[in-house]
């Protein structure tokens, strides 16, 4: 066990977050280095946890056995009494089973804790399966509900002020360009109270009166409202979710927005908006000239287009790939491109997902070959007994085997609900800046991990039926004394 806990220190505190922390890190952000932080005392705890509880374990067991008479512990084990079970009593159900079935429903009541172990087993491995596919899922469908709910456009350009007049009547006439929408468009930094530890650098988007942004972007709640644009002459503004989390702001809150200028300005929010990728701050134009104090007779400095275009998502590309090399523009943005290059660099998701898999089927594996085995050794007599009866081997393999696939269907269906669970702590424990990924468990990740832990179930049934053909119904009915 310490060898054990030793290796899985070093697994768990060195190597899964230098291969996978470090790598995903690279991928989201440019950052010159990367600390490898080890802090041994979990690593120790977790040890001592193990060796607590294994002992303790071991402790509980052996104390009754440790109680008795030396002739008592020399003859064999006495197999546990039936008892009447509740399905007994359920005559219409009771009496539609075979006799098999009927034997396999009271063995199940009869080995209470050997049952209780084996779902216990099943539900641990199917509940990480399915956390793991379901992260996979909930990154992998990120961007395209991103670009596909919320930010609807399909090219974001940024050009200087003084150039976009000019770059608007070129979209104007360009036939590829189904329709845009200008807008002014700046960095800006929100914080909670001025606190250097509580800022957050967010895009601020400006949208010039009488321009809508439908079809463009979509604002609406976490749960689907649709949110509004505050139009009046109030300071307020539209933030994204992830940002609302940051600073613990609900529509109603105040927020301290400072521009490109660093002119600050308290603004109220009036919407939490969805929003997975980035942060953004929507406001119209009279709460921007009513917040940062613009003139009425000043213009608004547009600067940006949100553009959506004719064509697939490689003539999107194309399309962007095209204004980029024009002068006029400083930032190109296709959201296909986006897309494509984020879901080529959470590949690496994969990677995990192979590794908890491995570690579930680990789990798995070894508590169901152990309990078979143990629960072979303690019925041998038993077993040698119906083989004396003349059941078959594959009747002997089902007597013991339709107990372990019951009780493994009850994990996997506890299991399930549990790995949602699960991946809805991880992913709320996991704060990545400007990303919120949102819990997303597809039909096929439940499916695919059932069928895994079922999978594994009938592997070690396959494996402990030689045991059971190797059972010497001489030897075990001989008596020991």
């Amino acid at each position: 066990m310490l060898a054990g806990g030793v290796v899985g220190d070093l697994i768990g505190l060195a190597g899964l977050p230098f291969v996978f922390t470090k790598r995903m890190l690279h991928i989201l952000y440019v950052i010159p280095t990367y600390p490898l932080i080890i802090d041994w005392r979990i690593g120790i705890g977790g040890i001592l946890l193990f060796l607590v509880l294994i002992t303790g374990s071991a402790m509980a067991v052996c104390a009754g056995s440790l109680r008795l008479q030396p002739a008592e512990l020399l003859r064999p084990k006495a197999p546990k009494a039936g008892k009447t079970i509740v399905l007994q009593r359920i005559g219409f159900i009771w009496n539609h089973l075979s006799f098999l079935g009927k034997v396999t429903a009271r063995n199940l009541f009869r080995y209470k804790s050997r049952a209780l172990m084996v779902i216990v087993g099943v539900l641990g491995c199917t509940a990480l399966m399915t956390a793991g596919f379901g992260m996979a899922s909930s990154a992998m469908t990120m961007m395209p509900r991103q670009f596909g709910e919320i930010a609807t456009y399909d090219v974001m350009a940024v050009t200087k002020p003084a150039d976009h007049e000019k770059a608007q009547k070129a979209l104007d006439g360009d036939n590829a360009v189904e329709s845009s929408v200008p807008l002014h468009l700046e960095s800006a930094t929100l914080s909670a109270g001025g606190a250097e530890d509580g800022k957050l650098t967010v895009q601020l988007m400006v949208i010039p009166d009488g321009e809508s942004l439908d079809g463009y972007l979509d604002l609406h709640t976490t749960d689907g409202q649709a949110i509004a644009l505050d139009e009046g002459s109030e300071a307020a503004a539209v933030i994204t979710a992830n940002a609302a989390k940051t600073f613990g702001l609900d529509a109603g809150g105040t927020v301290e927005i400072a521009d490109a200028m660093m002119d600050t300005a308290q603004v109220k929010v009036t919407g939490v908006a969805q929003y997975y990728t980035g942060n953004i701050v929507v406001m119209s134009e009279a709460a921007y000239r009513a917040a940062f104090d613009v003139d009425d007779d000043a213009d608004l400095a547009l600067n940006a287009d949100l553009i959506k275009v004719k064509g697939d998502d490689d003539a999107q590309i194309a399309f962007a790939d095209d204004l980029a090399e024009q002068d006029e523009y400083l930032t190109v943005v296709s959201t296909a491109k986006q897309t494509r290059d984020f879901t080529k660099s959470f590949l690496i998701f994969f990677v995990m997902i192979g590794f908890i898999v491995v570690m579930a089927a680990i789990l798995a594996v070894v508590v169901l070959y152990t309990l078979a085995s143990t629960n072979i050794s303690e019925r041998e007599r038993e077993l040698a007994t119906i083989k004396v009866l003349g059941f078959r081997k594959k009747e002997v393999h089902g007597y013991v085997n339709k107990e372990m696939l019951l009780l493994a269907v009850i994990g996997i269906a506890i299991g399930l609900p549990c790995g949602r669970g699960l991946l809805g702590f991880l992913l709320g424990q996991l704060d990545l800046p400007g990303m919120n990924i949102v819990p997303h468990v597809a039909w096929y990740c439940y499916a695919l991990a059932a069928l895994l832990a079922f999978g594994f179930t009938v592997i070690v049934e396959k494996a402990t039926n030689k045991s059971l053909d190797r059972i010497d119904m001489v030897g075990a009915l001989k008596s020991p004394e």
